[in-house]
């Protein structure tokens, strides 16, 4: 997997260096997105272990205006599997052994017991406080969360991001080797 992205690879060298989670504050057609699911990629394709993931949004249904078409397009680039081609309903999915579920934070029920390996909280400015602690002690290795910065008070300001087992990465779409001219 070729690693080009500014966000991927902070994920990469958090990962490597024993931080249990890292947060991407980054201008929208930054990256974080697809490094997030190139991320799941890399990790997935490198382990023999089955492993879970575990990936937020606000709500369930906000998946299938964002997520669904960043995740079919990296399985097609990938030539993997690729199962929102077959469903428009997916909240649970597998790439090689590994399975991949979407929870919306909607539900905040779902998050007593939901233990995974991996956590990613996409619009993480969109999750409450109490989802994010649910999720956090339920994983086992590490979180990430990215946002687009659009307040200016909010939790993971003040108490994710100053943490010594967490890092930051603040990225720009000029950060996006491929993004579009337009």
């Amino acid at each position: 997997m070729e690693i080009y992205n500014k966000n991927l690879i902070h994920l990469v060298n958090s990962k490597t260096k024993g931080f249990k989670g890292v947060v991407l504050e980054g201008s929208s057609r930054s990256g974080k997105t697809y490094a997030s699911i190139d991320f799941i990629m890399k990790l997935c394709s490198e382990s023999e272990t089955p492993l879970v993931f575990n990936v937020i949004k606000e709500t369930y249904n906000s998946f299938k205006s964002t997520l669904y078409d960043d995740f079919s397009r990296r399985l097609d680039d990938y030539g993997l599997d690729n199962p929102f081609l077959r469903s428009k309903e997916i909240s649970t999915f597998k790439i090689f052994n590994h399975k991949i579920n979407f929870l919306g934070a909607d539900t905040p029920s779902k998050f007593h017991g939901a233990s995974c390996d991996y956590l990613w909280i996409n619009e993480a400015l969109d999750v409450d406080r109490p989802i994010f602690d649910q999720a956090e002690m339920r994983c086992r290795n590490i979180f990430w969360l990215d946002y687009n910065p659009s307040v200016s008070l909010h939790y993971i300001y003040d108490s994710i991001i100053p943490r010594d087992d967490v890092s930051f990465l603040k990225t720009t779409f000029q950060d996006n080797p491929h993004i579009s001219k337009a």
